[in-house]
């Protein structure tokens, strides 16, 4: 197939030897053929371009004519773009015979309200200096099938002339291919590029049983006999349309109006009931629906992901000092489908690629404009500084965006390679591959960083040997045999504790910053379930010494900022010296692709040869992307890191840095999580469309959440934890501090001895009979914060705690919590219910569930339901406290349950039993200040 022969004509046909070569292009075009091309003698390859060959698989089909020795083309029905063709109901694919060994596919329409077919053809393989013809071939095979309404047909060369013409097919003969023509024209260089055509009908006339088969490009030659003995084997009950020399047709033959007939070429047709004109403007909005989305998939894609990378380096760092639920949903969503939809946007960008280069072997400039988008692409996968986990999770699956990283730049380079050119963009490109790798390969190195097992091994101490006991024991041996008295001493090695008291900050600078970065060391270790020993706890301690509520707070709002930034940001690899580099680097980079591109396109008065759209899309991709390196900057210099650092550096630096951090944002939200299990088990709040909620199984999950409250912590609180906290390190026996021990002199100061048993179980235990105790107390007496300051403060400290236990059980110390915890949910529910205290009708009635949520309102008026909740809590309590808690639960229950309901009935009528309101109130403040088992 590569070689080119030369031919001589019979001489016997012609006056003289005639020496021939095989057609224009004919090499290039045959390296798309389907079956190989037998090249072993000259005669073997004109005899098979004389005879056809299929292209493309079986879309396309070329042949030479004997006559003229010209390039002739027929685009098959598998290669024009055809309206509902994959719809088995309106569409049928049927086997046609081509040839005796050629058999392609024709599209029987069955039945559809409007016909389109569409395409085009590149003009560079006809043959130069040629006259070539345009023209339609229809046919019909039913003798009941005529159209009366005139069609329109069009034609678009590439020189912009536009030639149409309206003709009427009634007189299309049967069995017979009707050639109708409608232009020609001379293939000269300004007819090279793609001829379109359209084949419109837009009367409201019926159309059924059409049948398309081909689009044809041949020299201008006149019909012969073999042309229709070779497509007579293709006829059906249909309408057949084929086009010569022209690459894309429309026709569009609607459905006349329900029940109606249509005469068509004499015979009149009934169209079913079932086929109507209510179907032809949907039918007219899905197909610019759908040619919509063909047109800017890519670009949507694109500026979807450029948003989301937005939203989550703007909303990211919010998580850590906001509790709405808003900014945590949009930034989870961000989250999860961030990566996917830069992966889609890849996928659907290589495959437009593939589908140009299959069509004409190259790219234009707009391909390789949008080739361009795959390297900008990989960088928005690297993500923004602020989040890299949003859940702990997340930092174990850090194996996976390795894969991805490699998946990713695999097709990212794919695409490169197929839109490579000698031009500036594929040089563009290739730096903003490298700055893309920085920044996924920097994403994936932290998310490794923070995982559990690597972040342990990050804290443990190197691996100690400890000394050479063998060779210890030779030299004791030969000492004793020496005659020596040997004998052999315990080393006691005492670790002197480390002052983190004294200040050693810059003068001028934030103590309290210094002072929590210097905690981190141990405090870190409680996140990955290390043990800390006496000197950690006194050395810790000892920063707290003598310091005042809010700087003591102030330490532990740093802290835990700093951990947050360790699990959940890029803060592991961001503040070191390389990291500066790195940020250098891929800012540098972007900056210069964006000059180069902007002097490429609009320097010296050039009009740029691109598409305006996305031109303007190329350069907002990396414009933004410019922003965002930036903005990550300034919150970085912002940070509390950057103020640690700073605070050891001298006031030149600072005063260059200052000017240029933000204004500092709130740490934390200054709130307190509240649930309350009364509240909760009699189900006074209604929860909207319950059953169908119930039917995906996120009822549960969904309930805990609309009965948890939030609470600003008052410096009151503040004050109370601190004068604890003050009141045991100045104890005496400060350093064997025993908590239980701690919690039973404080029950028996106040005489109550007999309830030293609430203290010495397990910590979830403890948490949820003092909850039920504080819960029952609370409710049955009614009262107000002047009459007992205190009960304000046990409430929220014992809803705090049981929050957590709810909501959060992986913070506490693990065992069985939560089975205690649904047992004792169980327990309650089953008392309210046979007390006729919970009733279906709580939830009132929804139409579109069947539940009741006619009451939806009241979800927006919870101060008018306060009083409401509050009876139903008292008339509960006191029907809790009302039941004889003489003998144990746990010897009627046995093991069968773990609720403890009852135990905290138990503790509540020993809590009131010879005591006034305000000693009662006392002995739980001074139980709950430190809970027992931490």
């Amino acid at each position: 197939m590569g070689k080119e022969y030369e031919y001589e004509d019979d001489p016997k046909t012609t006056k003289g030897r005639i020496t021939r070569r095989p057609p224009h292009n004919y090499v290039a075009i045959l390296k798309d053929a389907d079956e190989p091309i037998d090249c072993s003698s000259k005669e073997k390859v004109c005899e098979q371009l004389y005879d056809g060959v299929l292209l493309d698989n079986k879309k396309k089909k070329y042949w030479v004519d004997r006559e003229s020795n010209k390039n002739c083309f027929m685009v098959l029905a598998r290669d024009l773009a055809i309206a509902w063709g994959g719809n088995k109901d309106n569409w049928e694919w049927i086997p046609s015979q081509e040839t005796s060994d050629m058999e392609v596919e024709v599209a029987v329409l069955r039945e559809v309200c409007w016909l389109e077919v569409s395409g085009k053809f590149r003009t560079i393989a006809l043959a130069p200096m040629t006259k070539y013809e345009i023209a339609f071939v229809v046919t019909r095979r039913d003798p009941y099938y005529r159209c009366d309404a005139p069609v329109t047909f069009t034609v678009t060369l590439p020189n912009g002339n536009k030639e149409e013409c309206v003709k009427s097919l009634r007189r299309v003969p049967q069995q017979r291919w009707e050639h109708i023509p409608i232009c020609e024209f001379v293939m000269l260089p300004e007819n090279v590029g793609e001829v379109t055509f359209a084949l419109n009908e837009h009367s409201g006339t019926g159309n059924r049983d059409l049948l398309s088969k081909v689009l044809a490009f041949e020299s201008r030659q006149p019909l012969s006999a073999t042309w229709h003995q070779s497509h007579l084997l293709c006829l059906c009950p249909s309408l057949t349309v084929c086009v010569w020399w022209g690459r894309g047709a429309v026709l569009r033959l609607p459905y006349p109006g329900e029940g109606q007939a249509t005469s068509i070429g004499g015979w009149e047709l009934a169209l079913p009931p079932s086929i109507g004109p209510e179907r032809r403007p949907m039918d007219q909005i899905v197909s610019k629906l759908r040619n919509f989305w063909n047109d800017w998939d890519l670009r949507l894609m694109v500026l979807l992901s450029l948003s989301l990378q937005v939203l989550l380096i703007v909303l990211g760092g919010r998580r850590k000092f906001t509790r709405k639920l808003s900014i945590r949903i949009a930034v989870w969503c961000a989250y999860i489908s961030a990566d996917s939809i830069a992966g889609i946007a890849l996928g659907i960008l290589s495959s437009k690629l593939g589908d140009f280069n299959k069509e004409s072997g190259s790219l234009d400039a707009n391909s390789k404009l949008i080739a361009f988008w795959a390297p900008a692409l990989l960088l928005l996968l690297g993500g923004p500084d602020t989040i890299t986990a949003y859940s702990l999770e997340d930092n174990e699956l850090w194996l996976r965006h390795l894969l991805g990283l490699i998946v990713q730049t695999a097709v990212t380079i794919y695409i490169y390679f197929m839109a490579w050119a000698l031009s500036y963009l594929s040089g563009l490109a290739f730096l903003m591959i490298v700055a893309g790798l920085i920044k996924f390969g920097e994403r994936v190195w932290v998310l490794w960083l923070a995982s559990s097992d690597k972040l342990k091994e990050s804290m443990l101490d190197p691996p100690d040997p400890s000394p050479n006991y063998p060779r210890f024991m030779e030299e004791y041996t030969l000492k004793q045999a020496e005659g020596f008295l040997v004998t052999a001493d315990e080393i006691v090695e005492v670790q002197v504790p480390e002052d983190l008291s004294a200040n050693k900050s810059r003068p001028g600078g934030d103590e309290e910053l210094v002072q929590a970065h210097r905690l981190l060391k141990i405090f870190k270790r409680l996140f990955v379930d290390l043990i800390l020993s006496y000197d950690d706890k006194d050395a810790s301690l000892s920063v707290f010494k003598d310091r005042s509520c809010k700087s003591v707070f102030e330490i532990v709002e740093i802290e835990l900022g700093f951990m947050y930034d360790l699990l959940h940001t890029k803060a592991m690899v961001l503040y070191t010296r390389w990291a500066s580099y790195r940020r250098i680097i891929t800012l540098s980079i972007i900056c210069f692709v964006l000059a180069c591109f902007i002097w490429a396109n609009f320097s010296f008065g050039k009009k740029p040869h691109y598409p305006s759209i996305d031109l303007a899309l190329t350069f907002i991709l990396l414009v933004l992307v410019i922003l965002l390196e930036l903005y990550s900057i300034v919150l970085l210099v912002s940070s509390d890191w950057t103020d640690v650092w700073l605070s050891k550096c001298d006031s030149s630096i600072l005063r260059v840095v200052k000017p240029l951090q933000l204004f500092k944002q709130p740490r934390w939200s200054n709130s307190m999580g509240q649930f309350s299990l009364l509240n909760f088990c009699l189900r006074e709040k209604i929860l909207p469309c319950h059953k169908f909620l119930k039917l995906i199984h996120i009822h549960e999950k969904l309930e805990k959440y609309h009965y948890t409250d939030y609470e600003e912590l008052p410096d009151s609180m503040k004050d109370f934890i601190h004068g604890n906290l003050q009141e045991k390190f100045h104890k005496s026996n400060q350093q064997k501090y025993d908590h239980k021990r701690f919690c039973t002199l404080v029950l028996t100061g106040y005489g109550r001895p007999g309830l030293t048993w609430s203290t010495e179980l397990e910590f979830d235990e403890c948490i949820l009979i003092w909850h039920v105790a504080t819960e029952l107390c609370y409710y049955s007496d009614g009262l107000d914060e002047e009459s007992c300051p205190g009960f304000l403060q046990s409430r929220q400290l014992s809803r705090y705690m049981f929050y957590l236990l709810v909501m959060y059980p992986f913070m506490l110390p693990s065992g069985i919590g939560q089975i205690r915890l649904r047992d004792t949910f169980a327990e309650t529910a089953k008392f309210f219910k046979e007390k006729l205290l919970l009733s279906p009708k709580k939830r009132g009635h929804c139409p579109c569930c069947g539940d009741t949520c006619n009451k939806i309102s009241h979800l927006f008026r919870r101060n008018p339901e306060a009083s409401v909740e509050n009876e139903a809590c008292q008339k509960a309590c006191r029907m809790l406290l009302e039941v004889n808690t003489e003998v144990p639960p746990a010897k009627v229950k046995g093991g069968r349950s773990k609720s403890v309901l009852f135990d905290g009935c138990r503790l509540a009528l020993g809590l009131n039993e010879k005591y006034d309101i305000s000693q009662r109130d006392r002995q739980i403040e001074n139980a709950r200040r430190c809970p027992p088992g931490v």
